[in-house]
């Protein structure tokens, strides 16, 4: 299955996503490995690409990494931060990811390897969540 997708990733531009393509199975909000410059680096799923513009000149997503994801709710309100304090997506992303894990452990491709505990919010965590992302709807 070839699918392409837009990955953010942490850089020091303002740009921060990137078109991959994949062949296995990922969702909005994945943590995925991708070649990036030099170097492997850790990116989030966006959503899928809709453009034909680069057909044949992606590079292809390494691995995607199991036992972490973001919801399509917690994008959305990453998105809201990244636009309100002009921080690019990427970086934005990169600090939301739970402390115990290391990149070290999913540049190594093992994700039986990579520990991560589950997000909880509280009640007034969930209304805060619920009522930006009803502004940023409307």
């Amino acid at each position: 299955m070839y699918k392409e997708i837009q990955v953010a990733i942490p850089t020091l531009q303002k740009k921060s996503v990137f078109d991959y393509y994949i062949e296995q199975e990922c969702s909005v909000g994945s943590l995925v490995l991708v070649p990036f410059r030099n170097k492997e680096i850790l990116g989030v799923v966006l959503g899928e690409n809709k453009s034909d513009l680069l057909k044949g000149k992606l590079k292809k997503v390494l691995n995607v990494i199991k036992g972490f994801a973001f919801s399509v709710d917690q994008i959305h309100f990453m998105k809201f931060v990244s636009y309100y304090t002009m921080a690019s997506i990427g970086n934005v992303l990169k600090l939301a990811i739970p402390v115990d894990f290391s990149i070290d452990e999913a540049a190594s491709v093992n994700p039986e390897k990579i520990k991560t505990k589950p997000t909880a919010l509280n009640d007034a965590q969930k209304a805060a969540s619920e009522f930006m992302i009803s502004k940023m709807n409307n």
